[in-house]
């Protein structure tokens, strides 16, 4: 009788956590799809009456589809939990295990991202489609590229800033300057090519404009000249995980435990 009941429980856990996720994955799809009917009203009420940049109705389109998919795919809040084990002093549990701490967050979240393209992918096409939009197949191959080198490199970024918990403490201020350059400094908001041309030259050759922009543009006019963007990303890819191996090697010998 006890195994029936506890079968029992079993099942209604199982059950909520289904729930649960599934509710997560409705939540995500909604944001993301309340995002590109938002955003394209907005831009086709500044574009109805104006051309901005040489961009075209079509291009735009594109632009919303693509970035906001990339934008949406990276969302774990690594600073925020990595504060947390810290606080808690889950850390040491971490740092006991023969798993290196830094590969266990970027593992983590390419497992997210996975999981968020399989979900949004379908979004993605849907809005592709509604809006009328046609794509190049070799257009679409090294897209995949550039967004995979994005996701790599935002989500080293994202674990290098939640390491420097390690001295902060907290992850308000570390959470605000990483949301702050990812919509402006990526692509995200607006595409560079609005900014003022100097400024747009240099974001174009920092690392942050792999992660949207980059993709998007070689996405709507093909790769022609920017074949460099792919080694100029493999070479941040290296150094923010060069970073990374440095700041950990440093606050590992000076933790301080709040908890556990």
């Amino acid at each position: 009788m006890n195994n029936i009941k506890k079968h029992a429980i079993w099942m209604k856990m199982g059950y909520k956590i289904q729930f649960h996720d599934v509710g997560i994955i409705f939540d995500l799809i909604f944001r993301v799809a309340f995002r590109y009917i938002f955003l394209s009203f907005l831009w086709s009420s500044i574009f109805q009456n104006n051309s901005i940049a040489g961009w075209t109705d079509e291009s735009y389109r594109i632009y919303i589809g693509a970035s906001t998919f990339l934008s949406s795919i990276s969302s774990y809040p690594n600073i925020y939990f990595m504060s947390m084990d810290m606080k808690s002093g889950n850390i040491i549990n971490y740092l006991e295990k023969p798993m290196y701490y830094p590969y266990q967050v970027i593992y983590k979240n390419m497992g997210i991202c996975i999981s968020n393209v399989l979900i949004l992918a379908p979004v993605f096409i849907i809005y592709m489609f509604i809006s009328g939009t046609s794509l190049v197949g070799e257009n679409v191959l090294w897209f995949i590229i550039l967004s995979i080198l994005g996701v790599i490199t935002y989500i080293l970024f994202d674990v290098l800033l939640g390491l420097l918990t390690f001295w902060t403490e907290n992850s308000w201020g570390l959470t605000l300057l990483e949301g702050t350059i990812f919509m402006f400094f990526s692509g995200r908001m607006l595409p560079l090519d609005f900014f003022p041309e100097q400024l747009g030259r240099a974001l174009r050759l920092s690392p942050f404009s792999g992660m949207i922009y980059e993709p998007v543009m070689i996405l709507i006019n093909g790769m022609g000249e920017r074949g460099h963007f792919i080694i100029i990303q493999l070479i941040w890819i290296l150094v923010f995980y060069m970073l990374i191996r440095f700041v950990f090697s440093k606050c590992r010998n000076n933790i301080t435990i709040y908890g556990g």
